[in-house]
C-alpha cells in the first residue's frame, strides 16, 4: 500500500482515515459492507488490499493464496482461507 510504504502510515492508520473518509455525508462507497469488513480486517492486523479481496469474494467461493502470513491472520478472524 503506498500510503504504509512511502509516507510511514500503519495499516491502523490508513484504516482509521479511510473510515472517517466514508462517513462523510457527501461520500458514497462501492460495497461499503465489504469496504467496512475489510477495515475492520486491517486493524485487526490484515493487509487491506488482501481483506479487500476477501471481503469481496462470493461466500460459495473458496479464497486461495500462497500468502502463508495472510492465510494465518485471516484463519485467526475465523475466515476460512487455503493456502496453496
Amino acid at each position: 500500500m503506498v500510503l504504509r510504504s512511502l509516507d510511514g502510515f500503519s495499516d491502523i492508520d490508513v484504516a482509521g482515515a479511510l473510515r472517517k473518509l466514508i462517513a462523510l455525508p457527501n461520500v458514497r462507497v462501492e460495497g461499503e459492507e465489504e469496504v467496512v469488513t475489510a477495515l475492520c480486517w486491517a486493524e485487526a492486523g490484515v493487509d487491506l488490499a488482501d481483506g479487500l479481496h476477501l471481503a469481496s469474494r462470493s461466500e460459495s467461493v473458496s479464497f486461495v493464496t500462497f500468502d502463508a502470513r495472510f492465510a494465518k491472520r485471516a484463519r485467526k478472524l475465523a475466515v476460512p482461507v487455503s493456502l496453496i
